[in-house]
């Protein structure tokens, strides 16, 4: 009787394990083959955001977000949006445009992008308050792509992630030259992307 006891033991023992294993995934290894991320608004600030990146290679990318932080966990998101418009081979970029709506306003939302390689690093943003209520914001523009204007460009780009705003209005000049040579376009975003994030991922 002791015996049979402890084989039964053992078995429920191994079974509590497996629903341990199955239901405690881990976050994903693989990054997505994304980067460049950058959000705008296009319509109202309150309830939408539209968030944008370049499909560096992968197929199959959308956006997985809610108002609960579940890290790199894409799984757990209460939300996912596809992108609604894509340019492929656009400056040497294939764009994606995934728009967010019905958000709730003044709230925090957290978001990672999927595709086929892997799962991005988590980030957030928050929406506009939809009553008066006191806010930071940032107004620049002209930056270049040389040095020492590019340097100087970078450090104010900088303090957008020490600032925290919540919008930024760039106006104008945001490279060198006519505003047609896909590498500075390159370079630009991708600085605005590593130096406006915070090192708590906000975007």
């Amino acid at each position: 009787m002791k015996a049979w006891n402890h084989r039964v033991a053992i078995l429920i023992l191994i079974q509590v394990a497996i629903v341990a294993l199955t239901s405690c995934r881990l976050a994903p290894t693989e990054r997505a083959a994304s980067d460049k991320y950058r959000l705008v608004w296009n319509d109202h600030p309150a309830s939408t955001m539209t968030i944008i990146w370049d499909q560096l290679e992968g197929e199959q990318s959308h956006v997985l977000y809610g108002t609960e932080d579940f890290g790199r966990r894409y799984w757990k998101y209460a939300n996912s949006q596809a992108p609604s418009r894509r340019l492929d081979d656009y400056y040497g970029m294939n764009t994606r445009y995934a728009r967010l709506q019905k958000l709730e306003p003044d709230q925090t939302y957290y978001f990672v992008i999927r595709d086929s390689v892997g799962v991005s690093d988590r980030f957030f943003f928050r929406t506009a308050p939809a009553q008066p209520k006191a806010f930071t914001f940032i107004s620049g523009g002209d930056t270049k792509s040389l040095e020492p204007p590019l340097a100087a460009g970078r450090a104010s780009t900088k303090m957008v992630s020490k600032l925290r705003p919540l919008f930024v209005l760039f106006n104008g000049d945001f490279n060198t030259g006519d505003g047609t040579d896909p590498d500075r376009w390159q370079q630009w975003l991708l600085d605005w992307d590593s130096l406006t994030t915070t090192s708590d991922g906000r975007k």
